[in-house]
């Protein structure tokens, strides 16, 4: 008895672990009415059916077929994992254990393909569940510990106690109270620290669980009243009367019966009230033992009658093969052992009947899942092979598209190349034409600036030797003068005219005529006087007129007719210019003087 009732304990506190608070059904038609995008629309039949593959399995294939549907036509495998972990829940709820894990196997492989972390801890969370219903201990464990990692990765504070909670008590049914303890304490304090009420509450009840195994019994009791007390304040119906119908449990199994009744009649009504008939089949069950206990045998007849009946409506062999346990041991405290015999044999025989069953599922199962691990590996073979054909395929495509590219790009080169060649032997056609004509017109500038330099140095000498002339003349013409006015007999009022007249034609002379000359010299050879004054800035009028005379290439005598001085003053300033220019005594003056 106390094993039925630590199972049936344990499967209703995983179901709360589930399903959770109500997630607001309205909430969610009115998300999936107003679903403008595909994605939003699976996303709201998601949740529909996640909200009622614990609550009715017509409205939850309803909303999963439309699903598969909108996942097929729209391509939305993203939301193919958690489809197929939604329809494994329901399976599972279902206990249609085959079809659950055949639905779990196809979300991990859809989870290869697009995974999605919180979608892969619930899915070991509800397998692991599986594997703990049908005493897969091991198995369960591996799968618990693997939807904690997840969890963890997802950050998610909830899942990774409600793991906890599910390594906790899965190390209970082992026999493992040193863990299952360690496990209960750290889901403990974080629900806790998330001031979750209803996982609180499971945590208690888990806790109280150890205790009472541990004999600490008033611990237990309180821990379990403590429990009750969170989900009446939470206002869960289901969790009060899960926990109304342990404490009736907790008190038939440590010889208090009397207490049990109230207790279970509460959760009997709250069941009733939920129209949850196995809730109700099971808080029967256990008044039935509590008036036997009381020895109130015609109420716990009447009460097995109803139990009964219901076991037989909702098609429960486990709580069908408890009532005729139970009503076996009624006959027996009535002292009718011939009935009671005859329940005891009827009990036995159905629980061999749902051990053979269960044996017969498991091996059903194992055979699914065998069958479904050669399927996935031909798939699996066949994606491969199929995988490496289209790799060589495109290995191949590429190989043939490289080579393509290869050759068209040399012969892109090639033809730049040629293109550059051809442009470059144009230019430098272009170039010699151009350098051709540069040193014709060169050649021409040349000539013509050579001629135009010859004719004015020809005009220049012209100027020069007009000046040599009308020097001569006048120097002739102030000899005359000056003969006439040397004669002493004809010394009269006449010589000072004639005086004044020579100076007249002298001071003309050195004027007029050397300014026009100046002006000409600046044309012909116009950075003359520049340079030289930059080489003896402390030259006078006459020795700089000197210079340039010799820059005419003109000789000491021709300077003195042009002059009107005498040979030994052009040498003395021809001196005096060798001296301030710097020119050495073995240097040609004229040849320094026209390098100027």
């Amino acid at each position: 008895m106390k094993i039925f009732t630590v199972a049936f304990f344990f499967i209703l506190t995983l179901q709360n672990i589930a399903t959770g608070q109500d997630s607001g059904v309205d909430i969610l038609d009115k998300k999936l009415r107003r679903a403008e995008t595909p994605e939003l629309r699976a996303d709201a039949l998601l949740h529909l059916a996640g909200h009622y593959a614990t609550r009715d399995s017509i409205y939850a294939r309803y909303y999963l077929n439309e699903l598969y549907e909108l996942i097929e036509n729209k391509n939305l495998n993203r939301f193919l994992s958690s489809a197929y972990l939604e329809e494994g829940i329901l399976n599972y709820y279902s206990d249609l254990y085959p079809e659950a894990s055949s639905c779990f196997l196809k979300s991990e492989n859809a989870l290869k393909e697009i995974f999605d972390v919180k979608v892969a801890a619930r899915l070991w969370l509800f397998w692991g569940n599986m594997h703990a219903l049908r005493s897969e201990y091991d198995s369960s464990l591996i799968k618990y510990q693997r939807a904690y990692s997840y969890y963890e990765q997802a950050d998610d504070l909830k899942g990774m106690s409600d793991a906890l909670f599910a390594m906790a008590s899965e190390h209970f049914s082992q026999g493992n109270p040193e863990y299952s303890l360690h496990y209960h304490n750290r889901a403990y304090a974080l629900r806790i620290s998330l001031q979750d009420s209803a996982r609180i509450a499971n945590s208690l009840i888990g806790l109280a669980r150890i205790a009472e195994q541990q004999d600490s019994l008033s611990k237990s009791l309180g821990l379990l009243k403590e429990a009750l007390r969170l989900r009446e304040m939470i206002g869960d119906k289901r969790r009060v009367a899960s926990s109304h119908l342990g404490l009736g449990s907790f008190y038939i199994e440590h010889g208090k019966p009397g207490l049990a009744p109230s207790h279970l009649t509460t959760a009997y009504d709250i069941f009733e009230g939920l129209n949850e008939r196995t809730g109700m089949t099971y808080a029967l069950l256990k008044t039935s033992e509590a008036y036997i206990l009381n020895e109130e045998f015609d109420s716990a007849l009447s009460t097995l009658d109803e139990s009964c009946r219901l076991s037989k409506n909702i098609d429960n062999p486990s709580l069908m093969a408890e009532c005729y346990k139970i009503r076996s041991r009624l006959m027996e405290s009535l002292g009718e052992h011939d009935q009671s015999l005859y329940f005891y044999k009827r009990y036995t025989k159905l629980n061999d009947s749902i051990n053979n069953s269960e044996k017969e599922r498991r091996f059903s199962e194992l055979e699914v899942k065998y069958l479904s691990q050669q399927k996935s590996a031909r798939i699996e073979k066949l994606e491969a092979q199929e995988k490496l054909s289209r790799q060589r395929a495109v290995i191949l495509i590429s190989g043939v598209f490289l080579l393509l590219l290869v050759i068209v790009f040399i012969m892109i080169f090639y033809r730049q190349q040629n293109q550059k060649l051809h442009y470059r032997n144009r230019l430098l056609e272009s170039e010699k034409e151009l350098q051709k004509q540069r040193m014709e017109l060169q050649e021409r500038q040349r000539k013509e600036l050579q001629e135009r330099l010859e004719y004015q140095e020809k005009e220049l000498a012209s100027k020069a030797l007009s000046i040599y002339k009308t020097s001569s003349l006048m120097e002739e013409t102030v000899n005359q003068l000056d003969a006439l006015c040397a004669d002493e007999k004809k010394q009269t009022s006449v010589p000072r005219e004639i005086n004044g007249i020579t100076n007249n034609l002298k001071s003309f002379a050195r004027l007029d005529l050397w300014e026009d000359f100046e002006h000409s010299f600046t044309k012909v050879h116009t950075g003359f006087y520049k340079t030289l004054l930059e080489k003896a800035p402390d030259l006078t009028a006459s020795e700089i007129r000197i210079a340039s005379l010799i820059r005419l290439n003109l000789t000491t005598k021709e300077i003195c007719a042009i002059t009107l001085r005498s040979e030994s003053s052009i040498k003395s300033i021809r001196f005096r210019l060798r001296k301030k220019l710097e020119i050495s005594g073995d240097d040609n003056l004229t040849a320094k003087i026209m390098s100027l």
